[in-house]
C-alpha cells in the first residue's frame, strides 16, 4: 500500500469519526485515534491537518484538558468520509406537501455543497424498514406513523417544525354520489399505517351496516368510481382533472378521535437509525424554512393549475 492511499484511508476514517461529534465535544487523544485507524501518529496528524485546513473541522487545544471541536462542516466531512449522496426515502410525489418536501430537501443540500438521492415508496412501515436495514440513510413519515407504528424500534425521529406532512384540510372522506346500500363498504389500506388508523377511527369497528374492504391507497379513487367500495379516507392529490367532474362527494372527517390523529399526521418527521450519529448530524443541515417555501410554491402551482381547469370547464373552483 503506498503513502497516498494510506493517507486517503486515514482521512476517510477520521472524517467518519468526526461526523459523529458535535461542536464542544472533546476530540479523542491522538494516540486513541491512532489505535482506532491503525496507522502511525504522524499519519493521523497529517490527516487532521488536511481536514482543518479545508475548514471541515476547527479544533481548539485546551492544555491538559485536551483538544475540543470548535466547529464542524458536516457536508464537507460527509464527502471526505467517502460517502455518496445521502439516501432518503419519501412518499410518492402525488401531493403538494410531498413535492415541497422533496424540492426543499434538494435545495438545502445543494446550498451546503452536497447532494441527496431521493427515492419514493408508499407506506411508512416499509420506508422505516428500509432505513433499519441500511438500504436508505433516512426517511420521512408522519408523526402519527412514527409514534404509533410497531416498527420504530432502533430508530430516531426529528420533527421538522412547521413543515406539513399532511396540510390542514387535505384529508377528506370520499363517498360515492349514487344511492348507497347497506352494508357500507369502507376502503382501507392495511399497508399504510396512517390510512389504517384514520379509517379505523372515522369508521369504528363493530359499527352496524358497514364492512371494511382492503384497498391499496393509490387505487382508492378508482375503486370508488368503479363501485368496488362506497367510501374511504383520502389525502388530496393532483389527479389531473377537476374534482367537480367526479360523481364523488368530499367531506371533512367528523369524529374527535380522527381530528386528534390528523394533528399527529400533520407533523413531518425525519427518521434515521439511532446508531447513525453521522446521518443525524448531516440531517441537521435541513432547513425547515426552505421546505416551507417549497411547499408554499407547490401549493400555489397546484392552485393555478386548478384555476386553469376551472376556467376551461366553467366549473367553480374546488
Amino acid at each position: 500500500m503506498d503513502q497516498l492511499t494510506r493517507n486517503q484511508k486515514t482521512i476517510r476514517s477520521i472524517a467518519q469519526l468526526l461526523l459523529a461529534l458535535k461542536p464542544g465535544d472533546r476530540l479523542p487523544p491522538i494516540q486513541a485515534i491512532n489505535r482506532q485507524v491503525e496507522v502511525g501518529v504522524g499519519t493521523v496528524q497529517k490527516a487532521l491537518s488536511v481536514l482543518t485546513s479545508s475548514k471541515a473541522v476547527a479544533i481548539t487545544a485546551r492544555g491538559h484538558m485536551g483538544s475540543f471541536v470548535e466547529s464542524l462542516d458536516y457536508a464537507l466531512l460527509w464527502g471526505f468520509a467517502g460517502h455518496g449522496p445521502i439516501k432518503l426515502l419519501l412518499p410518492y410525489l402525488d401531493a403538494v406537501e410531498f413535492k415541497g418536501l422533496s424540492e426543499g430537501i434538494d435545495i438545502t443540500f445543494e446550498q451546503h455543497g452536497t447532494r441527496a438521492r431521493i427515492d419514493h415508496r408508499q407506506g411508512a412501515a416499509s420506508r422505516m424498514s428500509s432505513v433499519r436495514a441500511g438500504e436508505h440513510d433516512a426517511c420521512i413519515v408522519s408523526g402519527l406513523a412514527f409514534q404509533r407504528g410497531p416498527d420504530s424500534g432502533g430508530l430516531e425521529a426529528v420533527a421538522l417544525e412547521k413543515v406539513d406532512y399532511y396540510q390542514a384540510g387535505s384529508v377528506v372522506v370520499l363517498t360515492r354520489e349514487v344511492a348507497l346500500r347497506a352494508p357500507l363498504r369502507i376502503g382501507y389500506d392495511p399497508t399504510s399505517l396512517d390510512h389504517y388508523l384514520l379509517t379505523r377511527s372515522e369508521f369504528p369497528e363493530g359499527t352496524v351496516d358497514q364492512i371494511a374492504v382492503p384497498c391499496p391507497y393509490g387505487h382508492l379513487l378508482s375503486a370508488l368510481l368503479a363501485g368496488a367500495i362506497d367510501c374511504g379516507i383520502w389525502h388530496r392529490v393532483d389527479i389531473g382533472i377537476s374534482f367537480d367532474l367526479l360523481p364523488i362527494v368530499a367531506r371533512p372527517p367528523e369524529r374527535e378521535e380522527t381530528l386528534a390523529l390528523l394533528r399527529e399526521c400533520k407533523i413531518a418527521c425525519l427518521v434515521f437509525r439511532k446508531d447513525r450519529l453521522d446521518v443525524g448530524n448531516l440531517l441537521g443541515l435541513i432547513d425547515a424554512q426552505t421546505i416551507q417555501a417549497a411547499q408554499i410554491a407547490a401549493r400555489q402551482e397546484s392552485a393555478e393549475h386548478m384555476e386553469t381547469l376551472s376556467k376551461l370547464i366553467g366549473a367553480p373552483r374546488v
